[in-house]
């Protein structure tokens, strides 16, 4: 009897259906490969941020490159840098230096490397100012210094005043008003003689600018480089200044270029006579001769009012233009300043002496030398 109330007590137990552990566990297995498979989608997509955030980083390296490489192309033409004014703070002086170009000059193998550039519209440092001093300098793209060293050379650089005529001992032709000019030796003008003289040139609103400029490159093969023209000048016309006009006397007249005479290596050439229109004070005389030159002087009535000397000692090594021989070239040309007076009805001359033998002369692509020049930059404050 009690197995069978035992048998009896089984049979009313309801048994549950049993719980597959399989079943708990392959959701286990689906959540831990969901686990992973997030991580590891997690880590290649921070990864991947990774590279685009470097890929983006070398973008923009490489754009930043370009603009600057681009802006070293573009920025000569027409960028100002501004620098410490030296004169007149007193009249909210500045100075500025503005890049033009940019000029790639052939190699020597191409025309003795040599080249004319000319810029109609060149940029103006101001308008309505009094322009105090400039200088010409020249430079590769990069700003780097491009002298006679590096086998570059500022043949002549000439910034002209398109509204203004010229005074010049040249009757033949009008010509525009040449303002500043500058060879090789990148002599200053400074019509305030170091801040002491209350004179300048006026820049008026109606002016414009041209450049002329030849280049020369001695090395193989052609270079890039800019043409800076520093200007210091008052933003107005203050009543204690004085106006300067500028005059060209060539020792060529009409013709800048003069052929040194055959089998002479010491000689001297003269301008012809020029009568000035104008009567006024000569305060500040600049003057350009080429390698071989000793002195250029100024002479009123044939007497000397002004003797600039050139001096030697930049040293170029460079193959082709001089064939690989050092050489001394002009580094200045001294500049004379209030000279005296000049009157209607003078005779005003340049004479340009030339000594090859003391100094070897630019040669051309056969050896002989180039023609001469021999130019006085005169500046009158007209009475």
């Amino acid at each position: 009897m009690a197995a069978n109330d035992t048998h009896s007590e089984l049979e009313d137990v309801d048994i549950a259906e049993p719980v597959l552990a399989s079943d708990d566990n392959s959701e286990a297995v689906i959540d831990a490969e969901q686990l992973r498979r997030h991580t590891a989608s997690s880590k290649a997509a921070r990864r991947w941020k990774y590279v685009r955030l470097f890929l983006g980083a070398i973008s923009l390296l490489v754009l930043v490159g370009i603009f600057v490489r681009l802006s070293m192309w573009t920025r000569p033409f027409d960028f100002i840098s501004h620098k410490q004014p030296q004169f007149f703070p007193e009249y909210q002086s500045q100075r500025v230096q503005i890049r033009y170009g940019p000029f790639t000059v052939p190699g020597n193998d191409h025309n003795n490397g040599m080249r004319d550039f000319e810029i109609p519209d060149a940029k103006a440092p101001c308008q309505n100012c009094m322009i105090v001093w400039m200088q010409a300098d020249l430079e590769f793209l990069e700003d780097e210094h491009a002298g006679g060293e590096e086998g570059m050379w500022l043949h002549h650089t000439v910034l002209h005043n398109e509204a203004n005529g010229a005074l010049h001992n040249c009757d033949k032709a009008k010509r525009r008003q040449r303002f500043f000019a500058s060879g090789n030796e990148r002599s200053f003008v400074d019509l305030s003689v170091n801040g002491t003289e209350k004179i300048g040139y006026w820049f008026g609103s109606g002016d414009t600018i041209s450049m002329d400029t030849e280049l020369m490159n001695a090395n193989e093969g052609e270079k890039t480089v800019a043409v800076t023209i520093t200007y210091e000048y008052i933003p107005y016309l203050p009543e204690e200044f004085s106006t300067a006009t500028p005059l060209w006397l060539d020792i060529g007249g009409c013709h800048s270029e003069i052929p040194v005479p055959s089998k002479n290596n010491k000689f001297e050439l003269v301008s012809p006579a020029w009568t000035p229109p104008i009567s006024g004070r000569v305060v500040t005389v600049v003057s350009h001769l080429h390698d071989g030159g000793v002195n250029l002087r100024l002479q009123k009535d044939g007497q000397d009012v002004c003797v600039s000397e050139a001096e030697y000692g930049s040293v170029s090594r460079s193959e082709g233009h001089h064939y690989g021989k050092e050489k001394s070239h002009i580094t200045r040309m001294f500049e004379c300043y209030d000279v005296g007076n000049m009157s209607v009805g003078e005779e005003w001359t340049v004479k340009a002496r030339y000594d090859l033998d003391k100094h070897e002369p630019m040669l051309n692509g056969y050896g002989e030398p180039e023609p001469v020049m021999g130019i006085a930059m005169v500046y009158v404050v007209e009475d």
